[in-house]
């Protein structure tokens, strides 16, 4: 019992001190969502900026193409007729300008008149950027597209080349590889599994960085496209990669001045797993010191319990457990000034002590009780024996002379009727004698150990002719009649004197038949012994008197037997009860303890 309680108070300590830490804990998860939040807040800023940059540069690119085929128009390698020139010119820019595969010159019907690298000759007259340069005399974009041999996707940039009237005599074309932006992006130091994206406005990927060469000129992912094409050109977006990966996306719509498509889409994804792996550190970091914090606190009340509560406590359960278990005696041993298990101490000692006095004016009153009993059946077998003796005689003289005289007297006369009716009366005298004498006589209880089951049985067995011509069905129940269920200590002869008068006294009360039922069972540190009847039962007035001597219901009878049933279980130290309904039946419940007869206060089998 100590250890469960003190289980059971460690626990609500314990308890106690893990629902202070819930405070803790919500605040760590409001941080920890404010954190992530400001974390993807600023992945998102950073992803922004980069795509922001990637576009100006790829604009830029753009703008310094222009500024390349410009120049070169207005050279007069490009301008002339000496085409070795214009060929060695067009080798050393290409050498110097690693973003474009390839730089050519046409002349005014398309036919390629110099290129670089050397190339079979070509006609581009009917190419759309040649058209439209050759008829504006300007600078002229072409579509995006695929590169013949698959390495990437490239876009023509054509600038026409003048004579000294303004009039177009050539058209310079400078074709940008995608493959450029590798570069930029390797340079970027992005983090691991970062994407870039370039989508044109028809939804084709032109390019994707890294794993270039699979995602190259394939349709983009549709759900990517409707996230990119609302009403703002630049902004931010958490969606799941082709590859399966969920990453915060920065994306921006760039529009390049006189190109033949309405804008591309650029976008940077980066992971959403390293956007908030720095958050997700300092909330682990603040986990581990919360429970950290949260352990010693566990540990120091787990400790502190012991010495501080739980060791009083153990102090009043064991004073407690000797209380319960009879030693009113038993104190708590703990000071009365200690708060309230202080309190409670001083109120247990209290408690005790009222108990062990009240305890001990009980046992007086028991003991006043057991000397007035012991003198009133004193007083009742002296006046038992004295009545026995000074009864008897007459009685027995009385009936002897009766008989004498009804022999000498005519046999149907009035005398002879008289005489009859004083033997009557006699011999039932000589049975209130015989009865009176019995019960003075009792002998004190010799206890051995003897099987109930057994005895019970042979107790039973002479009954049961008397119950078969009365009409009743007598039932052994229980362990009656089994040898070795119940062993007990008793008096064999008082034993079987008080089954025989409960079964007597239960056949006597159903002269109609019924039934009668004689049980056994053990019961704890006792044995049960119970017998029944369906008879006409106990008035509910008559109750209080069934064992006083003399009293009885019955007109032939002295009123002796139940009371000699119940000496017998006082001195055997045995409780019997009764319990009857009129009409219903009547039940006589025995209980014998299991003990040996010095534990009784009565000389054991030793001392016959």
């Amino acid at each position: 019992m100590p250890g469960l309680l003190a289980y059971s108070i460690r626990r609500s300590l314990l308890l106690l001190v893990l629902v202070t830490v819930l405070p803790g804990i919500a605040i760590l998860l409001y941080s920890s969502q404010e954190l992530e939040d400001n974390a993807v807040g600023e992945v998102e800023g950073y992803a922004l900026r980069q795509v922001q940059s990637m576009a100006a540069h790829h604009e830029r690119v753009l703008d310094s193409a222009r500024l390349l085929l410009l120049t070169l128009s207005n050279t007069a390698e490009c301008r002339g007729e000496d085409l070795a020139a214009s060929q060695a010119l067009l080798d050393q820019v290409l050498k110097h300008n690693p973003a474009y595969v390839g730089l050519a010159l046409a002349d005014v019907q398309g036919r390629v008149r110099a290129s670089a690298p050397p190339a079979p000759p070509e006609d581009i007259g009917q190419e759309s950027y040649f058209l439209k340069a050759r008829a504006s005399g300007n600078f002229a974009t072409g579509q995006y597209l695929l590169r013949p041999d698959r390495q990437g996707v490239v876009i023509h940039l054509a600038q026409a080349v003048l004579d000294d009237q303004g009039r177009t005599r050539g058209v310079l074309v400078a074709v940008f590889d995608f493959n450029h932006l590798l570069r930029i992006f390797q340079d970027t130091h992005l983090p691991q599994n970062s994407v870039l994206t370039i989508t044109d406005a028809s939804g084709m990927r032109l390019t994707r960085f890294p794993e270039t060469e699979k995602y190259t000129w394939v349709p983009d992912l549709p759900r990517m496209i409707e996230r990119m094409s609302g009403p703002a050109e630049e902004g931010t977006f958490l969606e799941t990669g082709v590859d399966g990966v969920r990453r915060l996306y920065s994306f921006k719509r760039q529009k390049l001045e006189g190109s033949p498509f309405p804008y591309l889409m650029l976008r940077l994804g980066i992971p959403v797993e390293h956007a908030l792996a720095k958050a997700w550190s300092v909330v682990w970091r603040n986990l581990a010191l919360l429970s950290l914090s949260a352990f010693l606190s566990l540990a120091l009340a787990w400790l502190l319990s012991g010495f501080t509560i739980l060791g009083p406590l153990n102090k009043l359960v064991e004073a407690a457990g000797r209380l319960g278990g009879g030693d009113l005696s038993a104190r708590t041993g703990l000071g009365h000034h200690r708060g309230e298990l202080g309190k409670l101490a001083e109120a247990f000692d209290a408690m005790a002590q009222s108990l062990e006095n009240r305890e001990r004016e009980g046992l007086e009153a028991q003991r006043d009780i057991q000397r007035l009993l012991k003198d009133k059946t004193d007083c009742l077998d002296r006046l038992a024996r004295c009545v026995a003796h000074e009864v008897r005689n007459p009685v027995t003289t009385i009936g002897g002379l009766a008989r004498r005289l009804l022999n000498q007297v005519e046999e149907n006369g009035t005398s002879a009727e008289y005489l009859k009716k004083i033997l009557t009366d006699t011999q039932r005298l000589e049975k209130i004698v015989r009865e009176v004498r019995e019960y003075a006589d009792l002998p004190l209880p010799c206890p051995r150990s003897e099987d109930l089951g057994l005895l019970l049985a042979d107790v039973a067995q002479p009954f049961r002719p008397h119950a078969e011509e009365s009409g009743v069905n007598l039932v052994c129940q229980g362990d009656v009649g089994r040898a070795g269920a119940v062993v007990a200590w008793v008096d064999r002869r008082l034993l079987e004197k008080t089954i025989r008068v409960l079964l007597a006294n239960s056949l006597e009360a159903m002269p109609q038949g019924g039934e009668l039922r004689l049980g056994l069972r053990k019961q704890d540190q006792a044995a049960i012994v119970t017998v029944s009847d369906t008879g006409r039962g106990i008035a509910g007035e008559d109750m209080p008197y069934v064992f006083d001597p003399f009293f009885t219901t019955k007109t032939n009878a002295v009123g002796i037997n139940l009371s000699t049933v119940k000496r017998i279980a006082s001195e055997h130290h045995w409780d019997i009860e009764v319990d009857s309904q009129s009409g219903r039946g009547t039940t006589f419940t025995l209980t014998i303890p299991l003990l040996p007869g010095e534990l009784l206060g009565v000389e054991g089998e030793e001392g016959v």
